[in-house]
């Protein structure tokens, strides 16, 4: 990215919109939780965060935009702006983890395309159906984190569990290396995936709960590796 290119002043497209719609109510991100739309405060310090990053872009659930619209009591213009760019910012985030992280801007500009694009549909033609499908997209999106995790996690039990150990000591230190790297990488999208839960009042699946073991498990074993401890026992 050029240097001379100025910053975005918001990266999160929902972040925005939500913004704007409080500011005409006269309240900021601290009344969501005033209001109970979010029951964690730290959540808001992650949606300021949010604005100004790339890194993770937070939006609120089905259930939190019910309750924000009931408190706001807001119209159907204002409320068909969080549809659109709720659904834009997970399409941003879906797009930035498939692209190039040193080109995040391509991301936000095919974000902001969908968010004029649906916006515009959604006030042309008021459909709960199209409402109802919104959510469920945004909904699936949500668990891309937790899906990553779980392909980076199995990549590397597979690659730790299978090696040639007849390889010589480079190569099995490079493939010890990528797989800390992978796992440490997973479990950071775990711990993305666990604030998601976090947030629609759940508590940790076992299934969670198993895959960080084994990421923690994986990332010991190629540790271990490195050093040639495993290949000496």
């Amino acid at each position: 990215m050029n240097s001379a290119t100025p910053a975005p002043e918001h990266w999160n497209i929902f972040a925005r919109e939500l913004e704007k719609v409080l500011k005409k109510s006269g309240k900021t991100f601290n009344d969501l939780i005033k209001m109970r739309i979010v029951y964690y405060p730290q959540y808001i310090q992650r949606l300021e965060d949010s604005r100004i990053s790339s890194r993770h872009l937070h939006t609120l659930n089905a259930d939190a935009v019910g309750r924000l619209f009931v408190a706001l009591s807001l119209n159907e213009t204002e409320k068909n702006r969080i549809r659109a760019s709720l659904i834009a910012t997970e399409t941003e985030r879906l797009v930035l983890n498939r692209m190039d992280p040193y080109i995040p801007y391509a991301a936000l500009m095919a974000a902001d395309d969908v968010y004029r694009v649906l916006n515009t549909a959604l006030n042309a033609h008021q459909a709960p159906d199209l409402e109802r499908a919104g959510f469920r997209a945004a909904t699936a999106l949500n668990t891309l984190a937790y899906d990553q995790a779980v392909d980076l996690i199995e990549g590397a039990m597979l690659s730790l569990n299978f090696r040639d150990k007849a390889a010589d000591p480079a190569a099995t230190s490079a493939l010890a290396q990528k797989a800390y790297n992978d796992l440490t990488r997973a479990l950071a999208l775990l711990d993305e995936a666990k604030i998601q839960i976090e947030y629609q009042q759940q508590d940790q699946p076992d299934e969670w709960l198993f895959w960080r073991d084994e990421a923690i498990r994986g990332r010991d074993q190629s540790e271990k590796l490195a050093r040639g401890e495993m290949e000496a026992q």
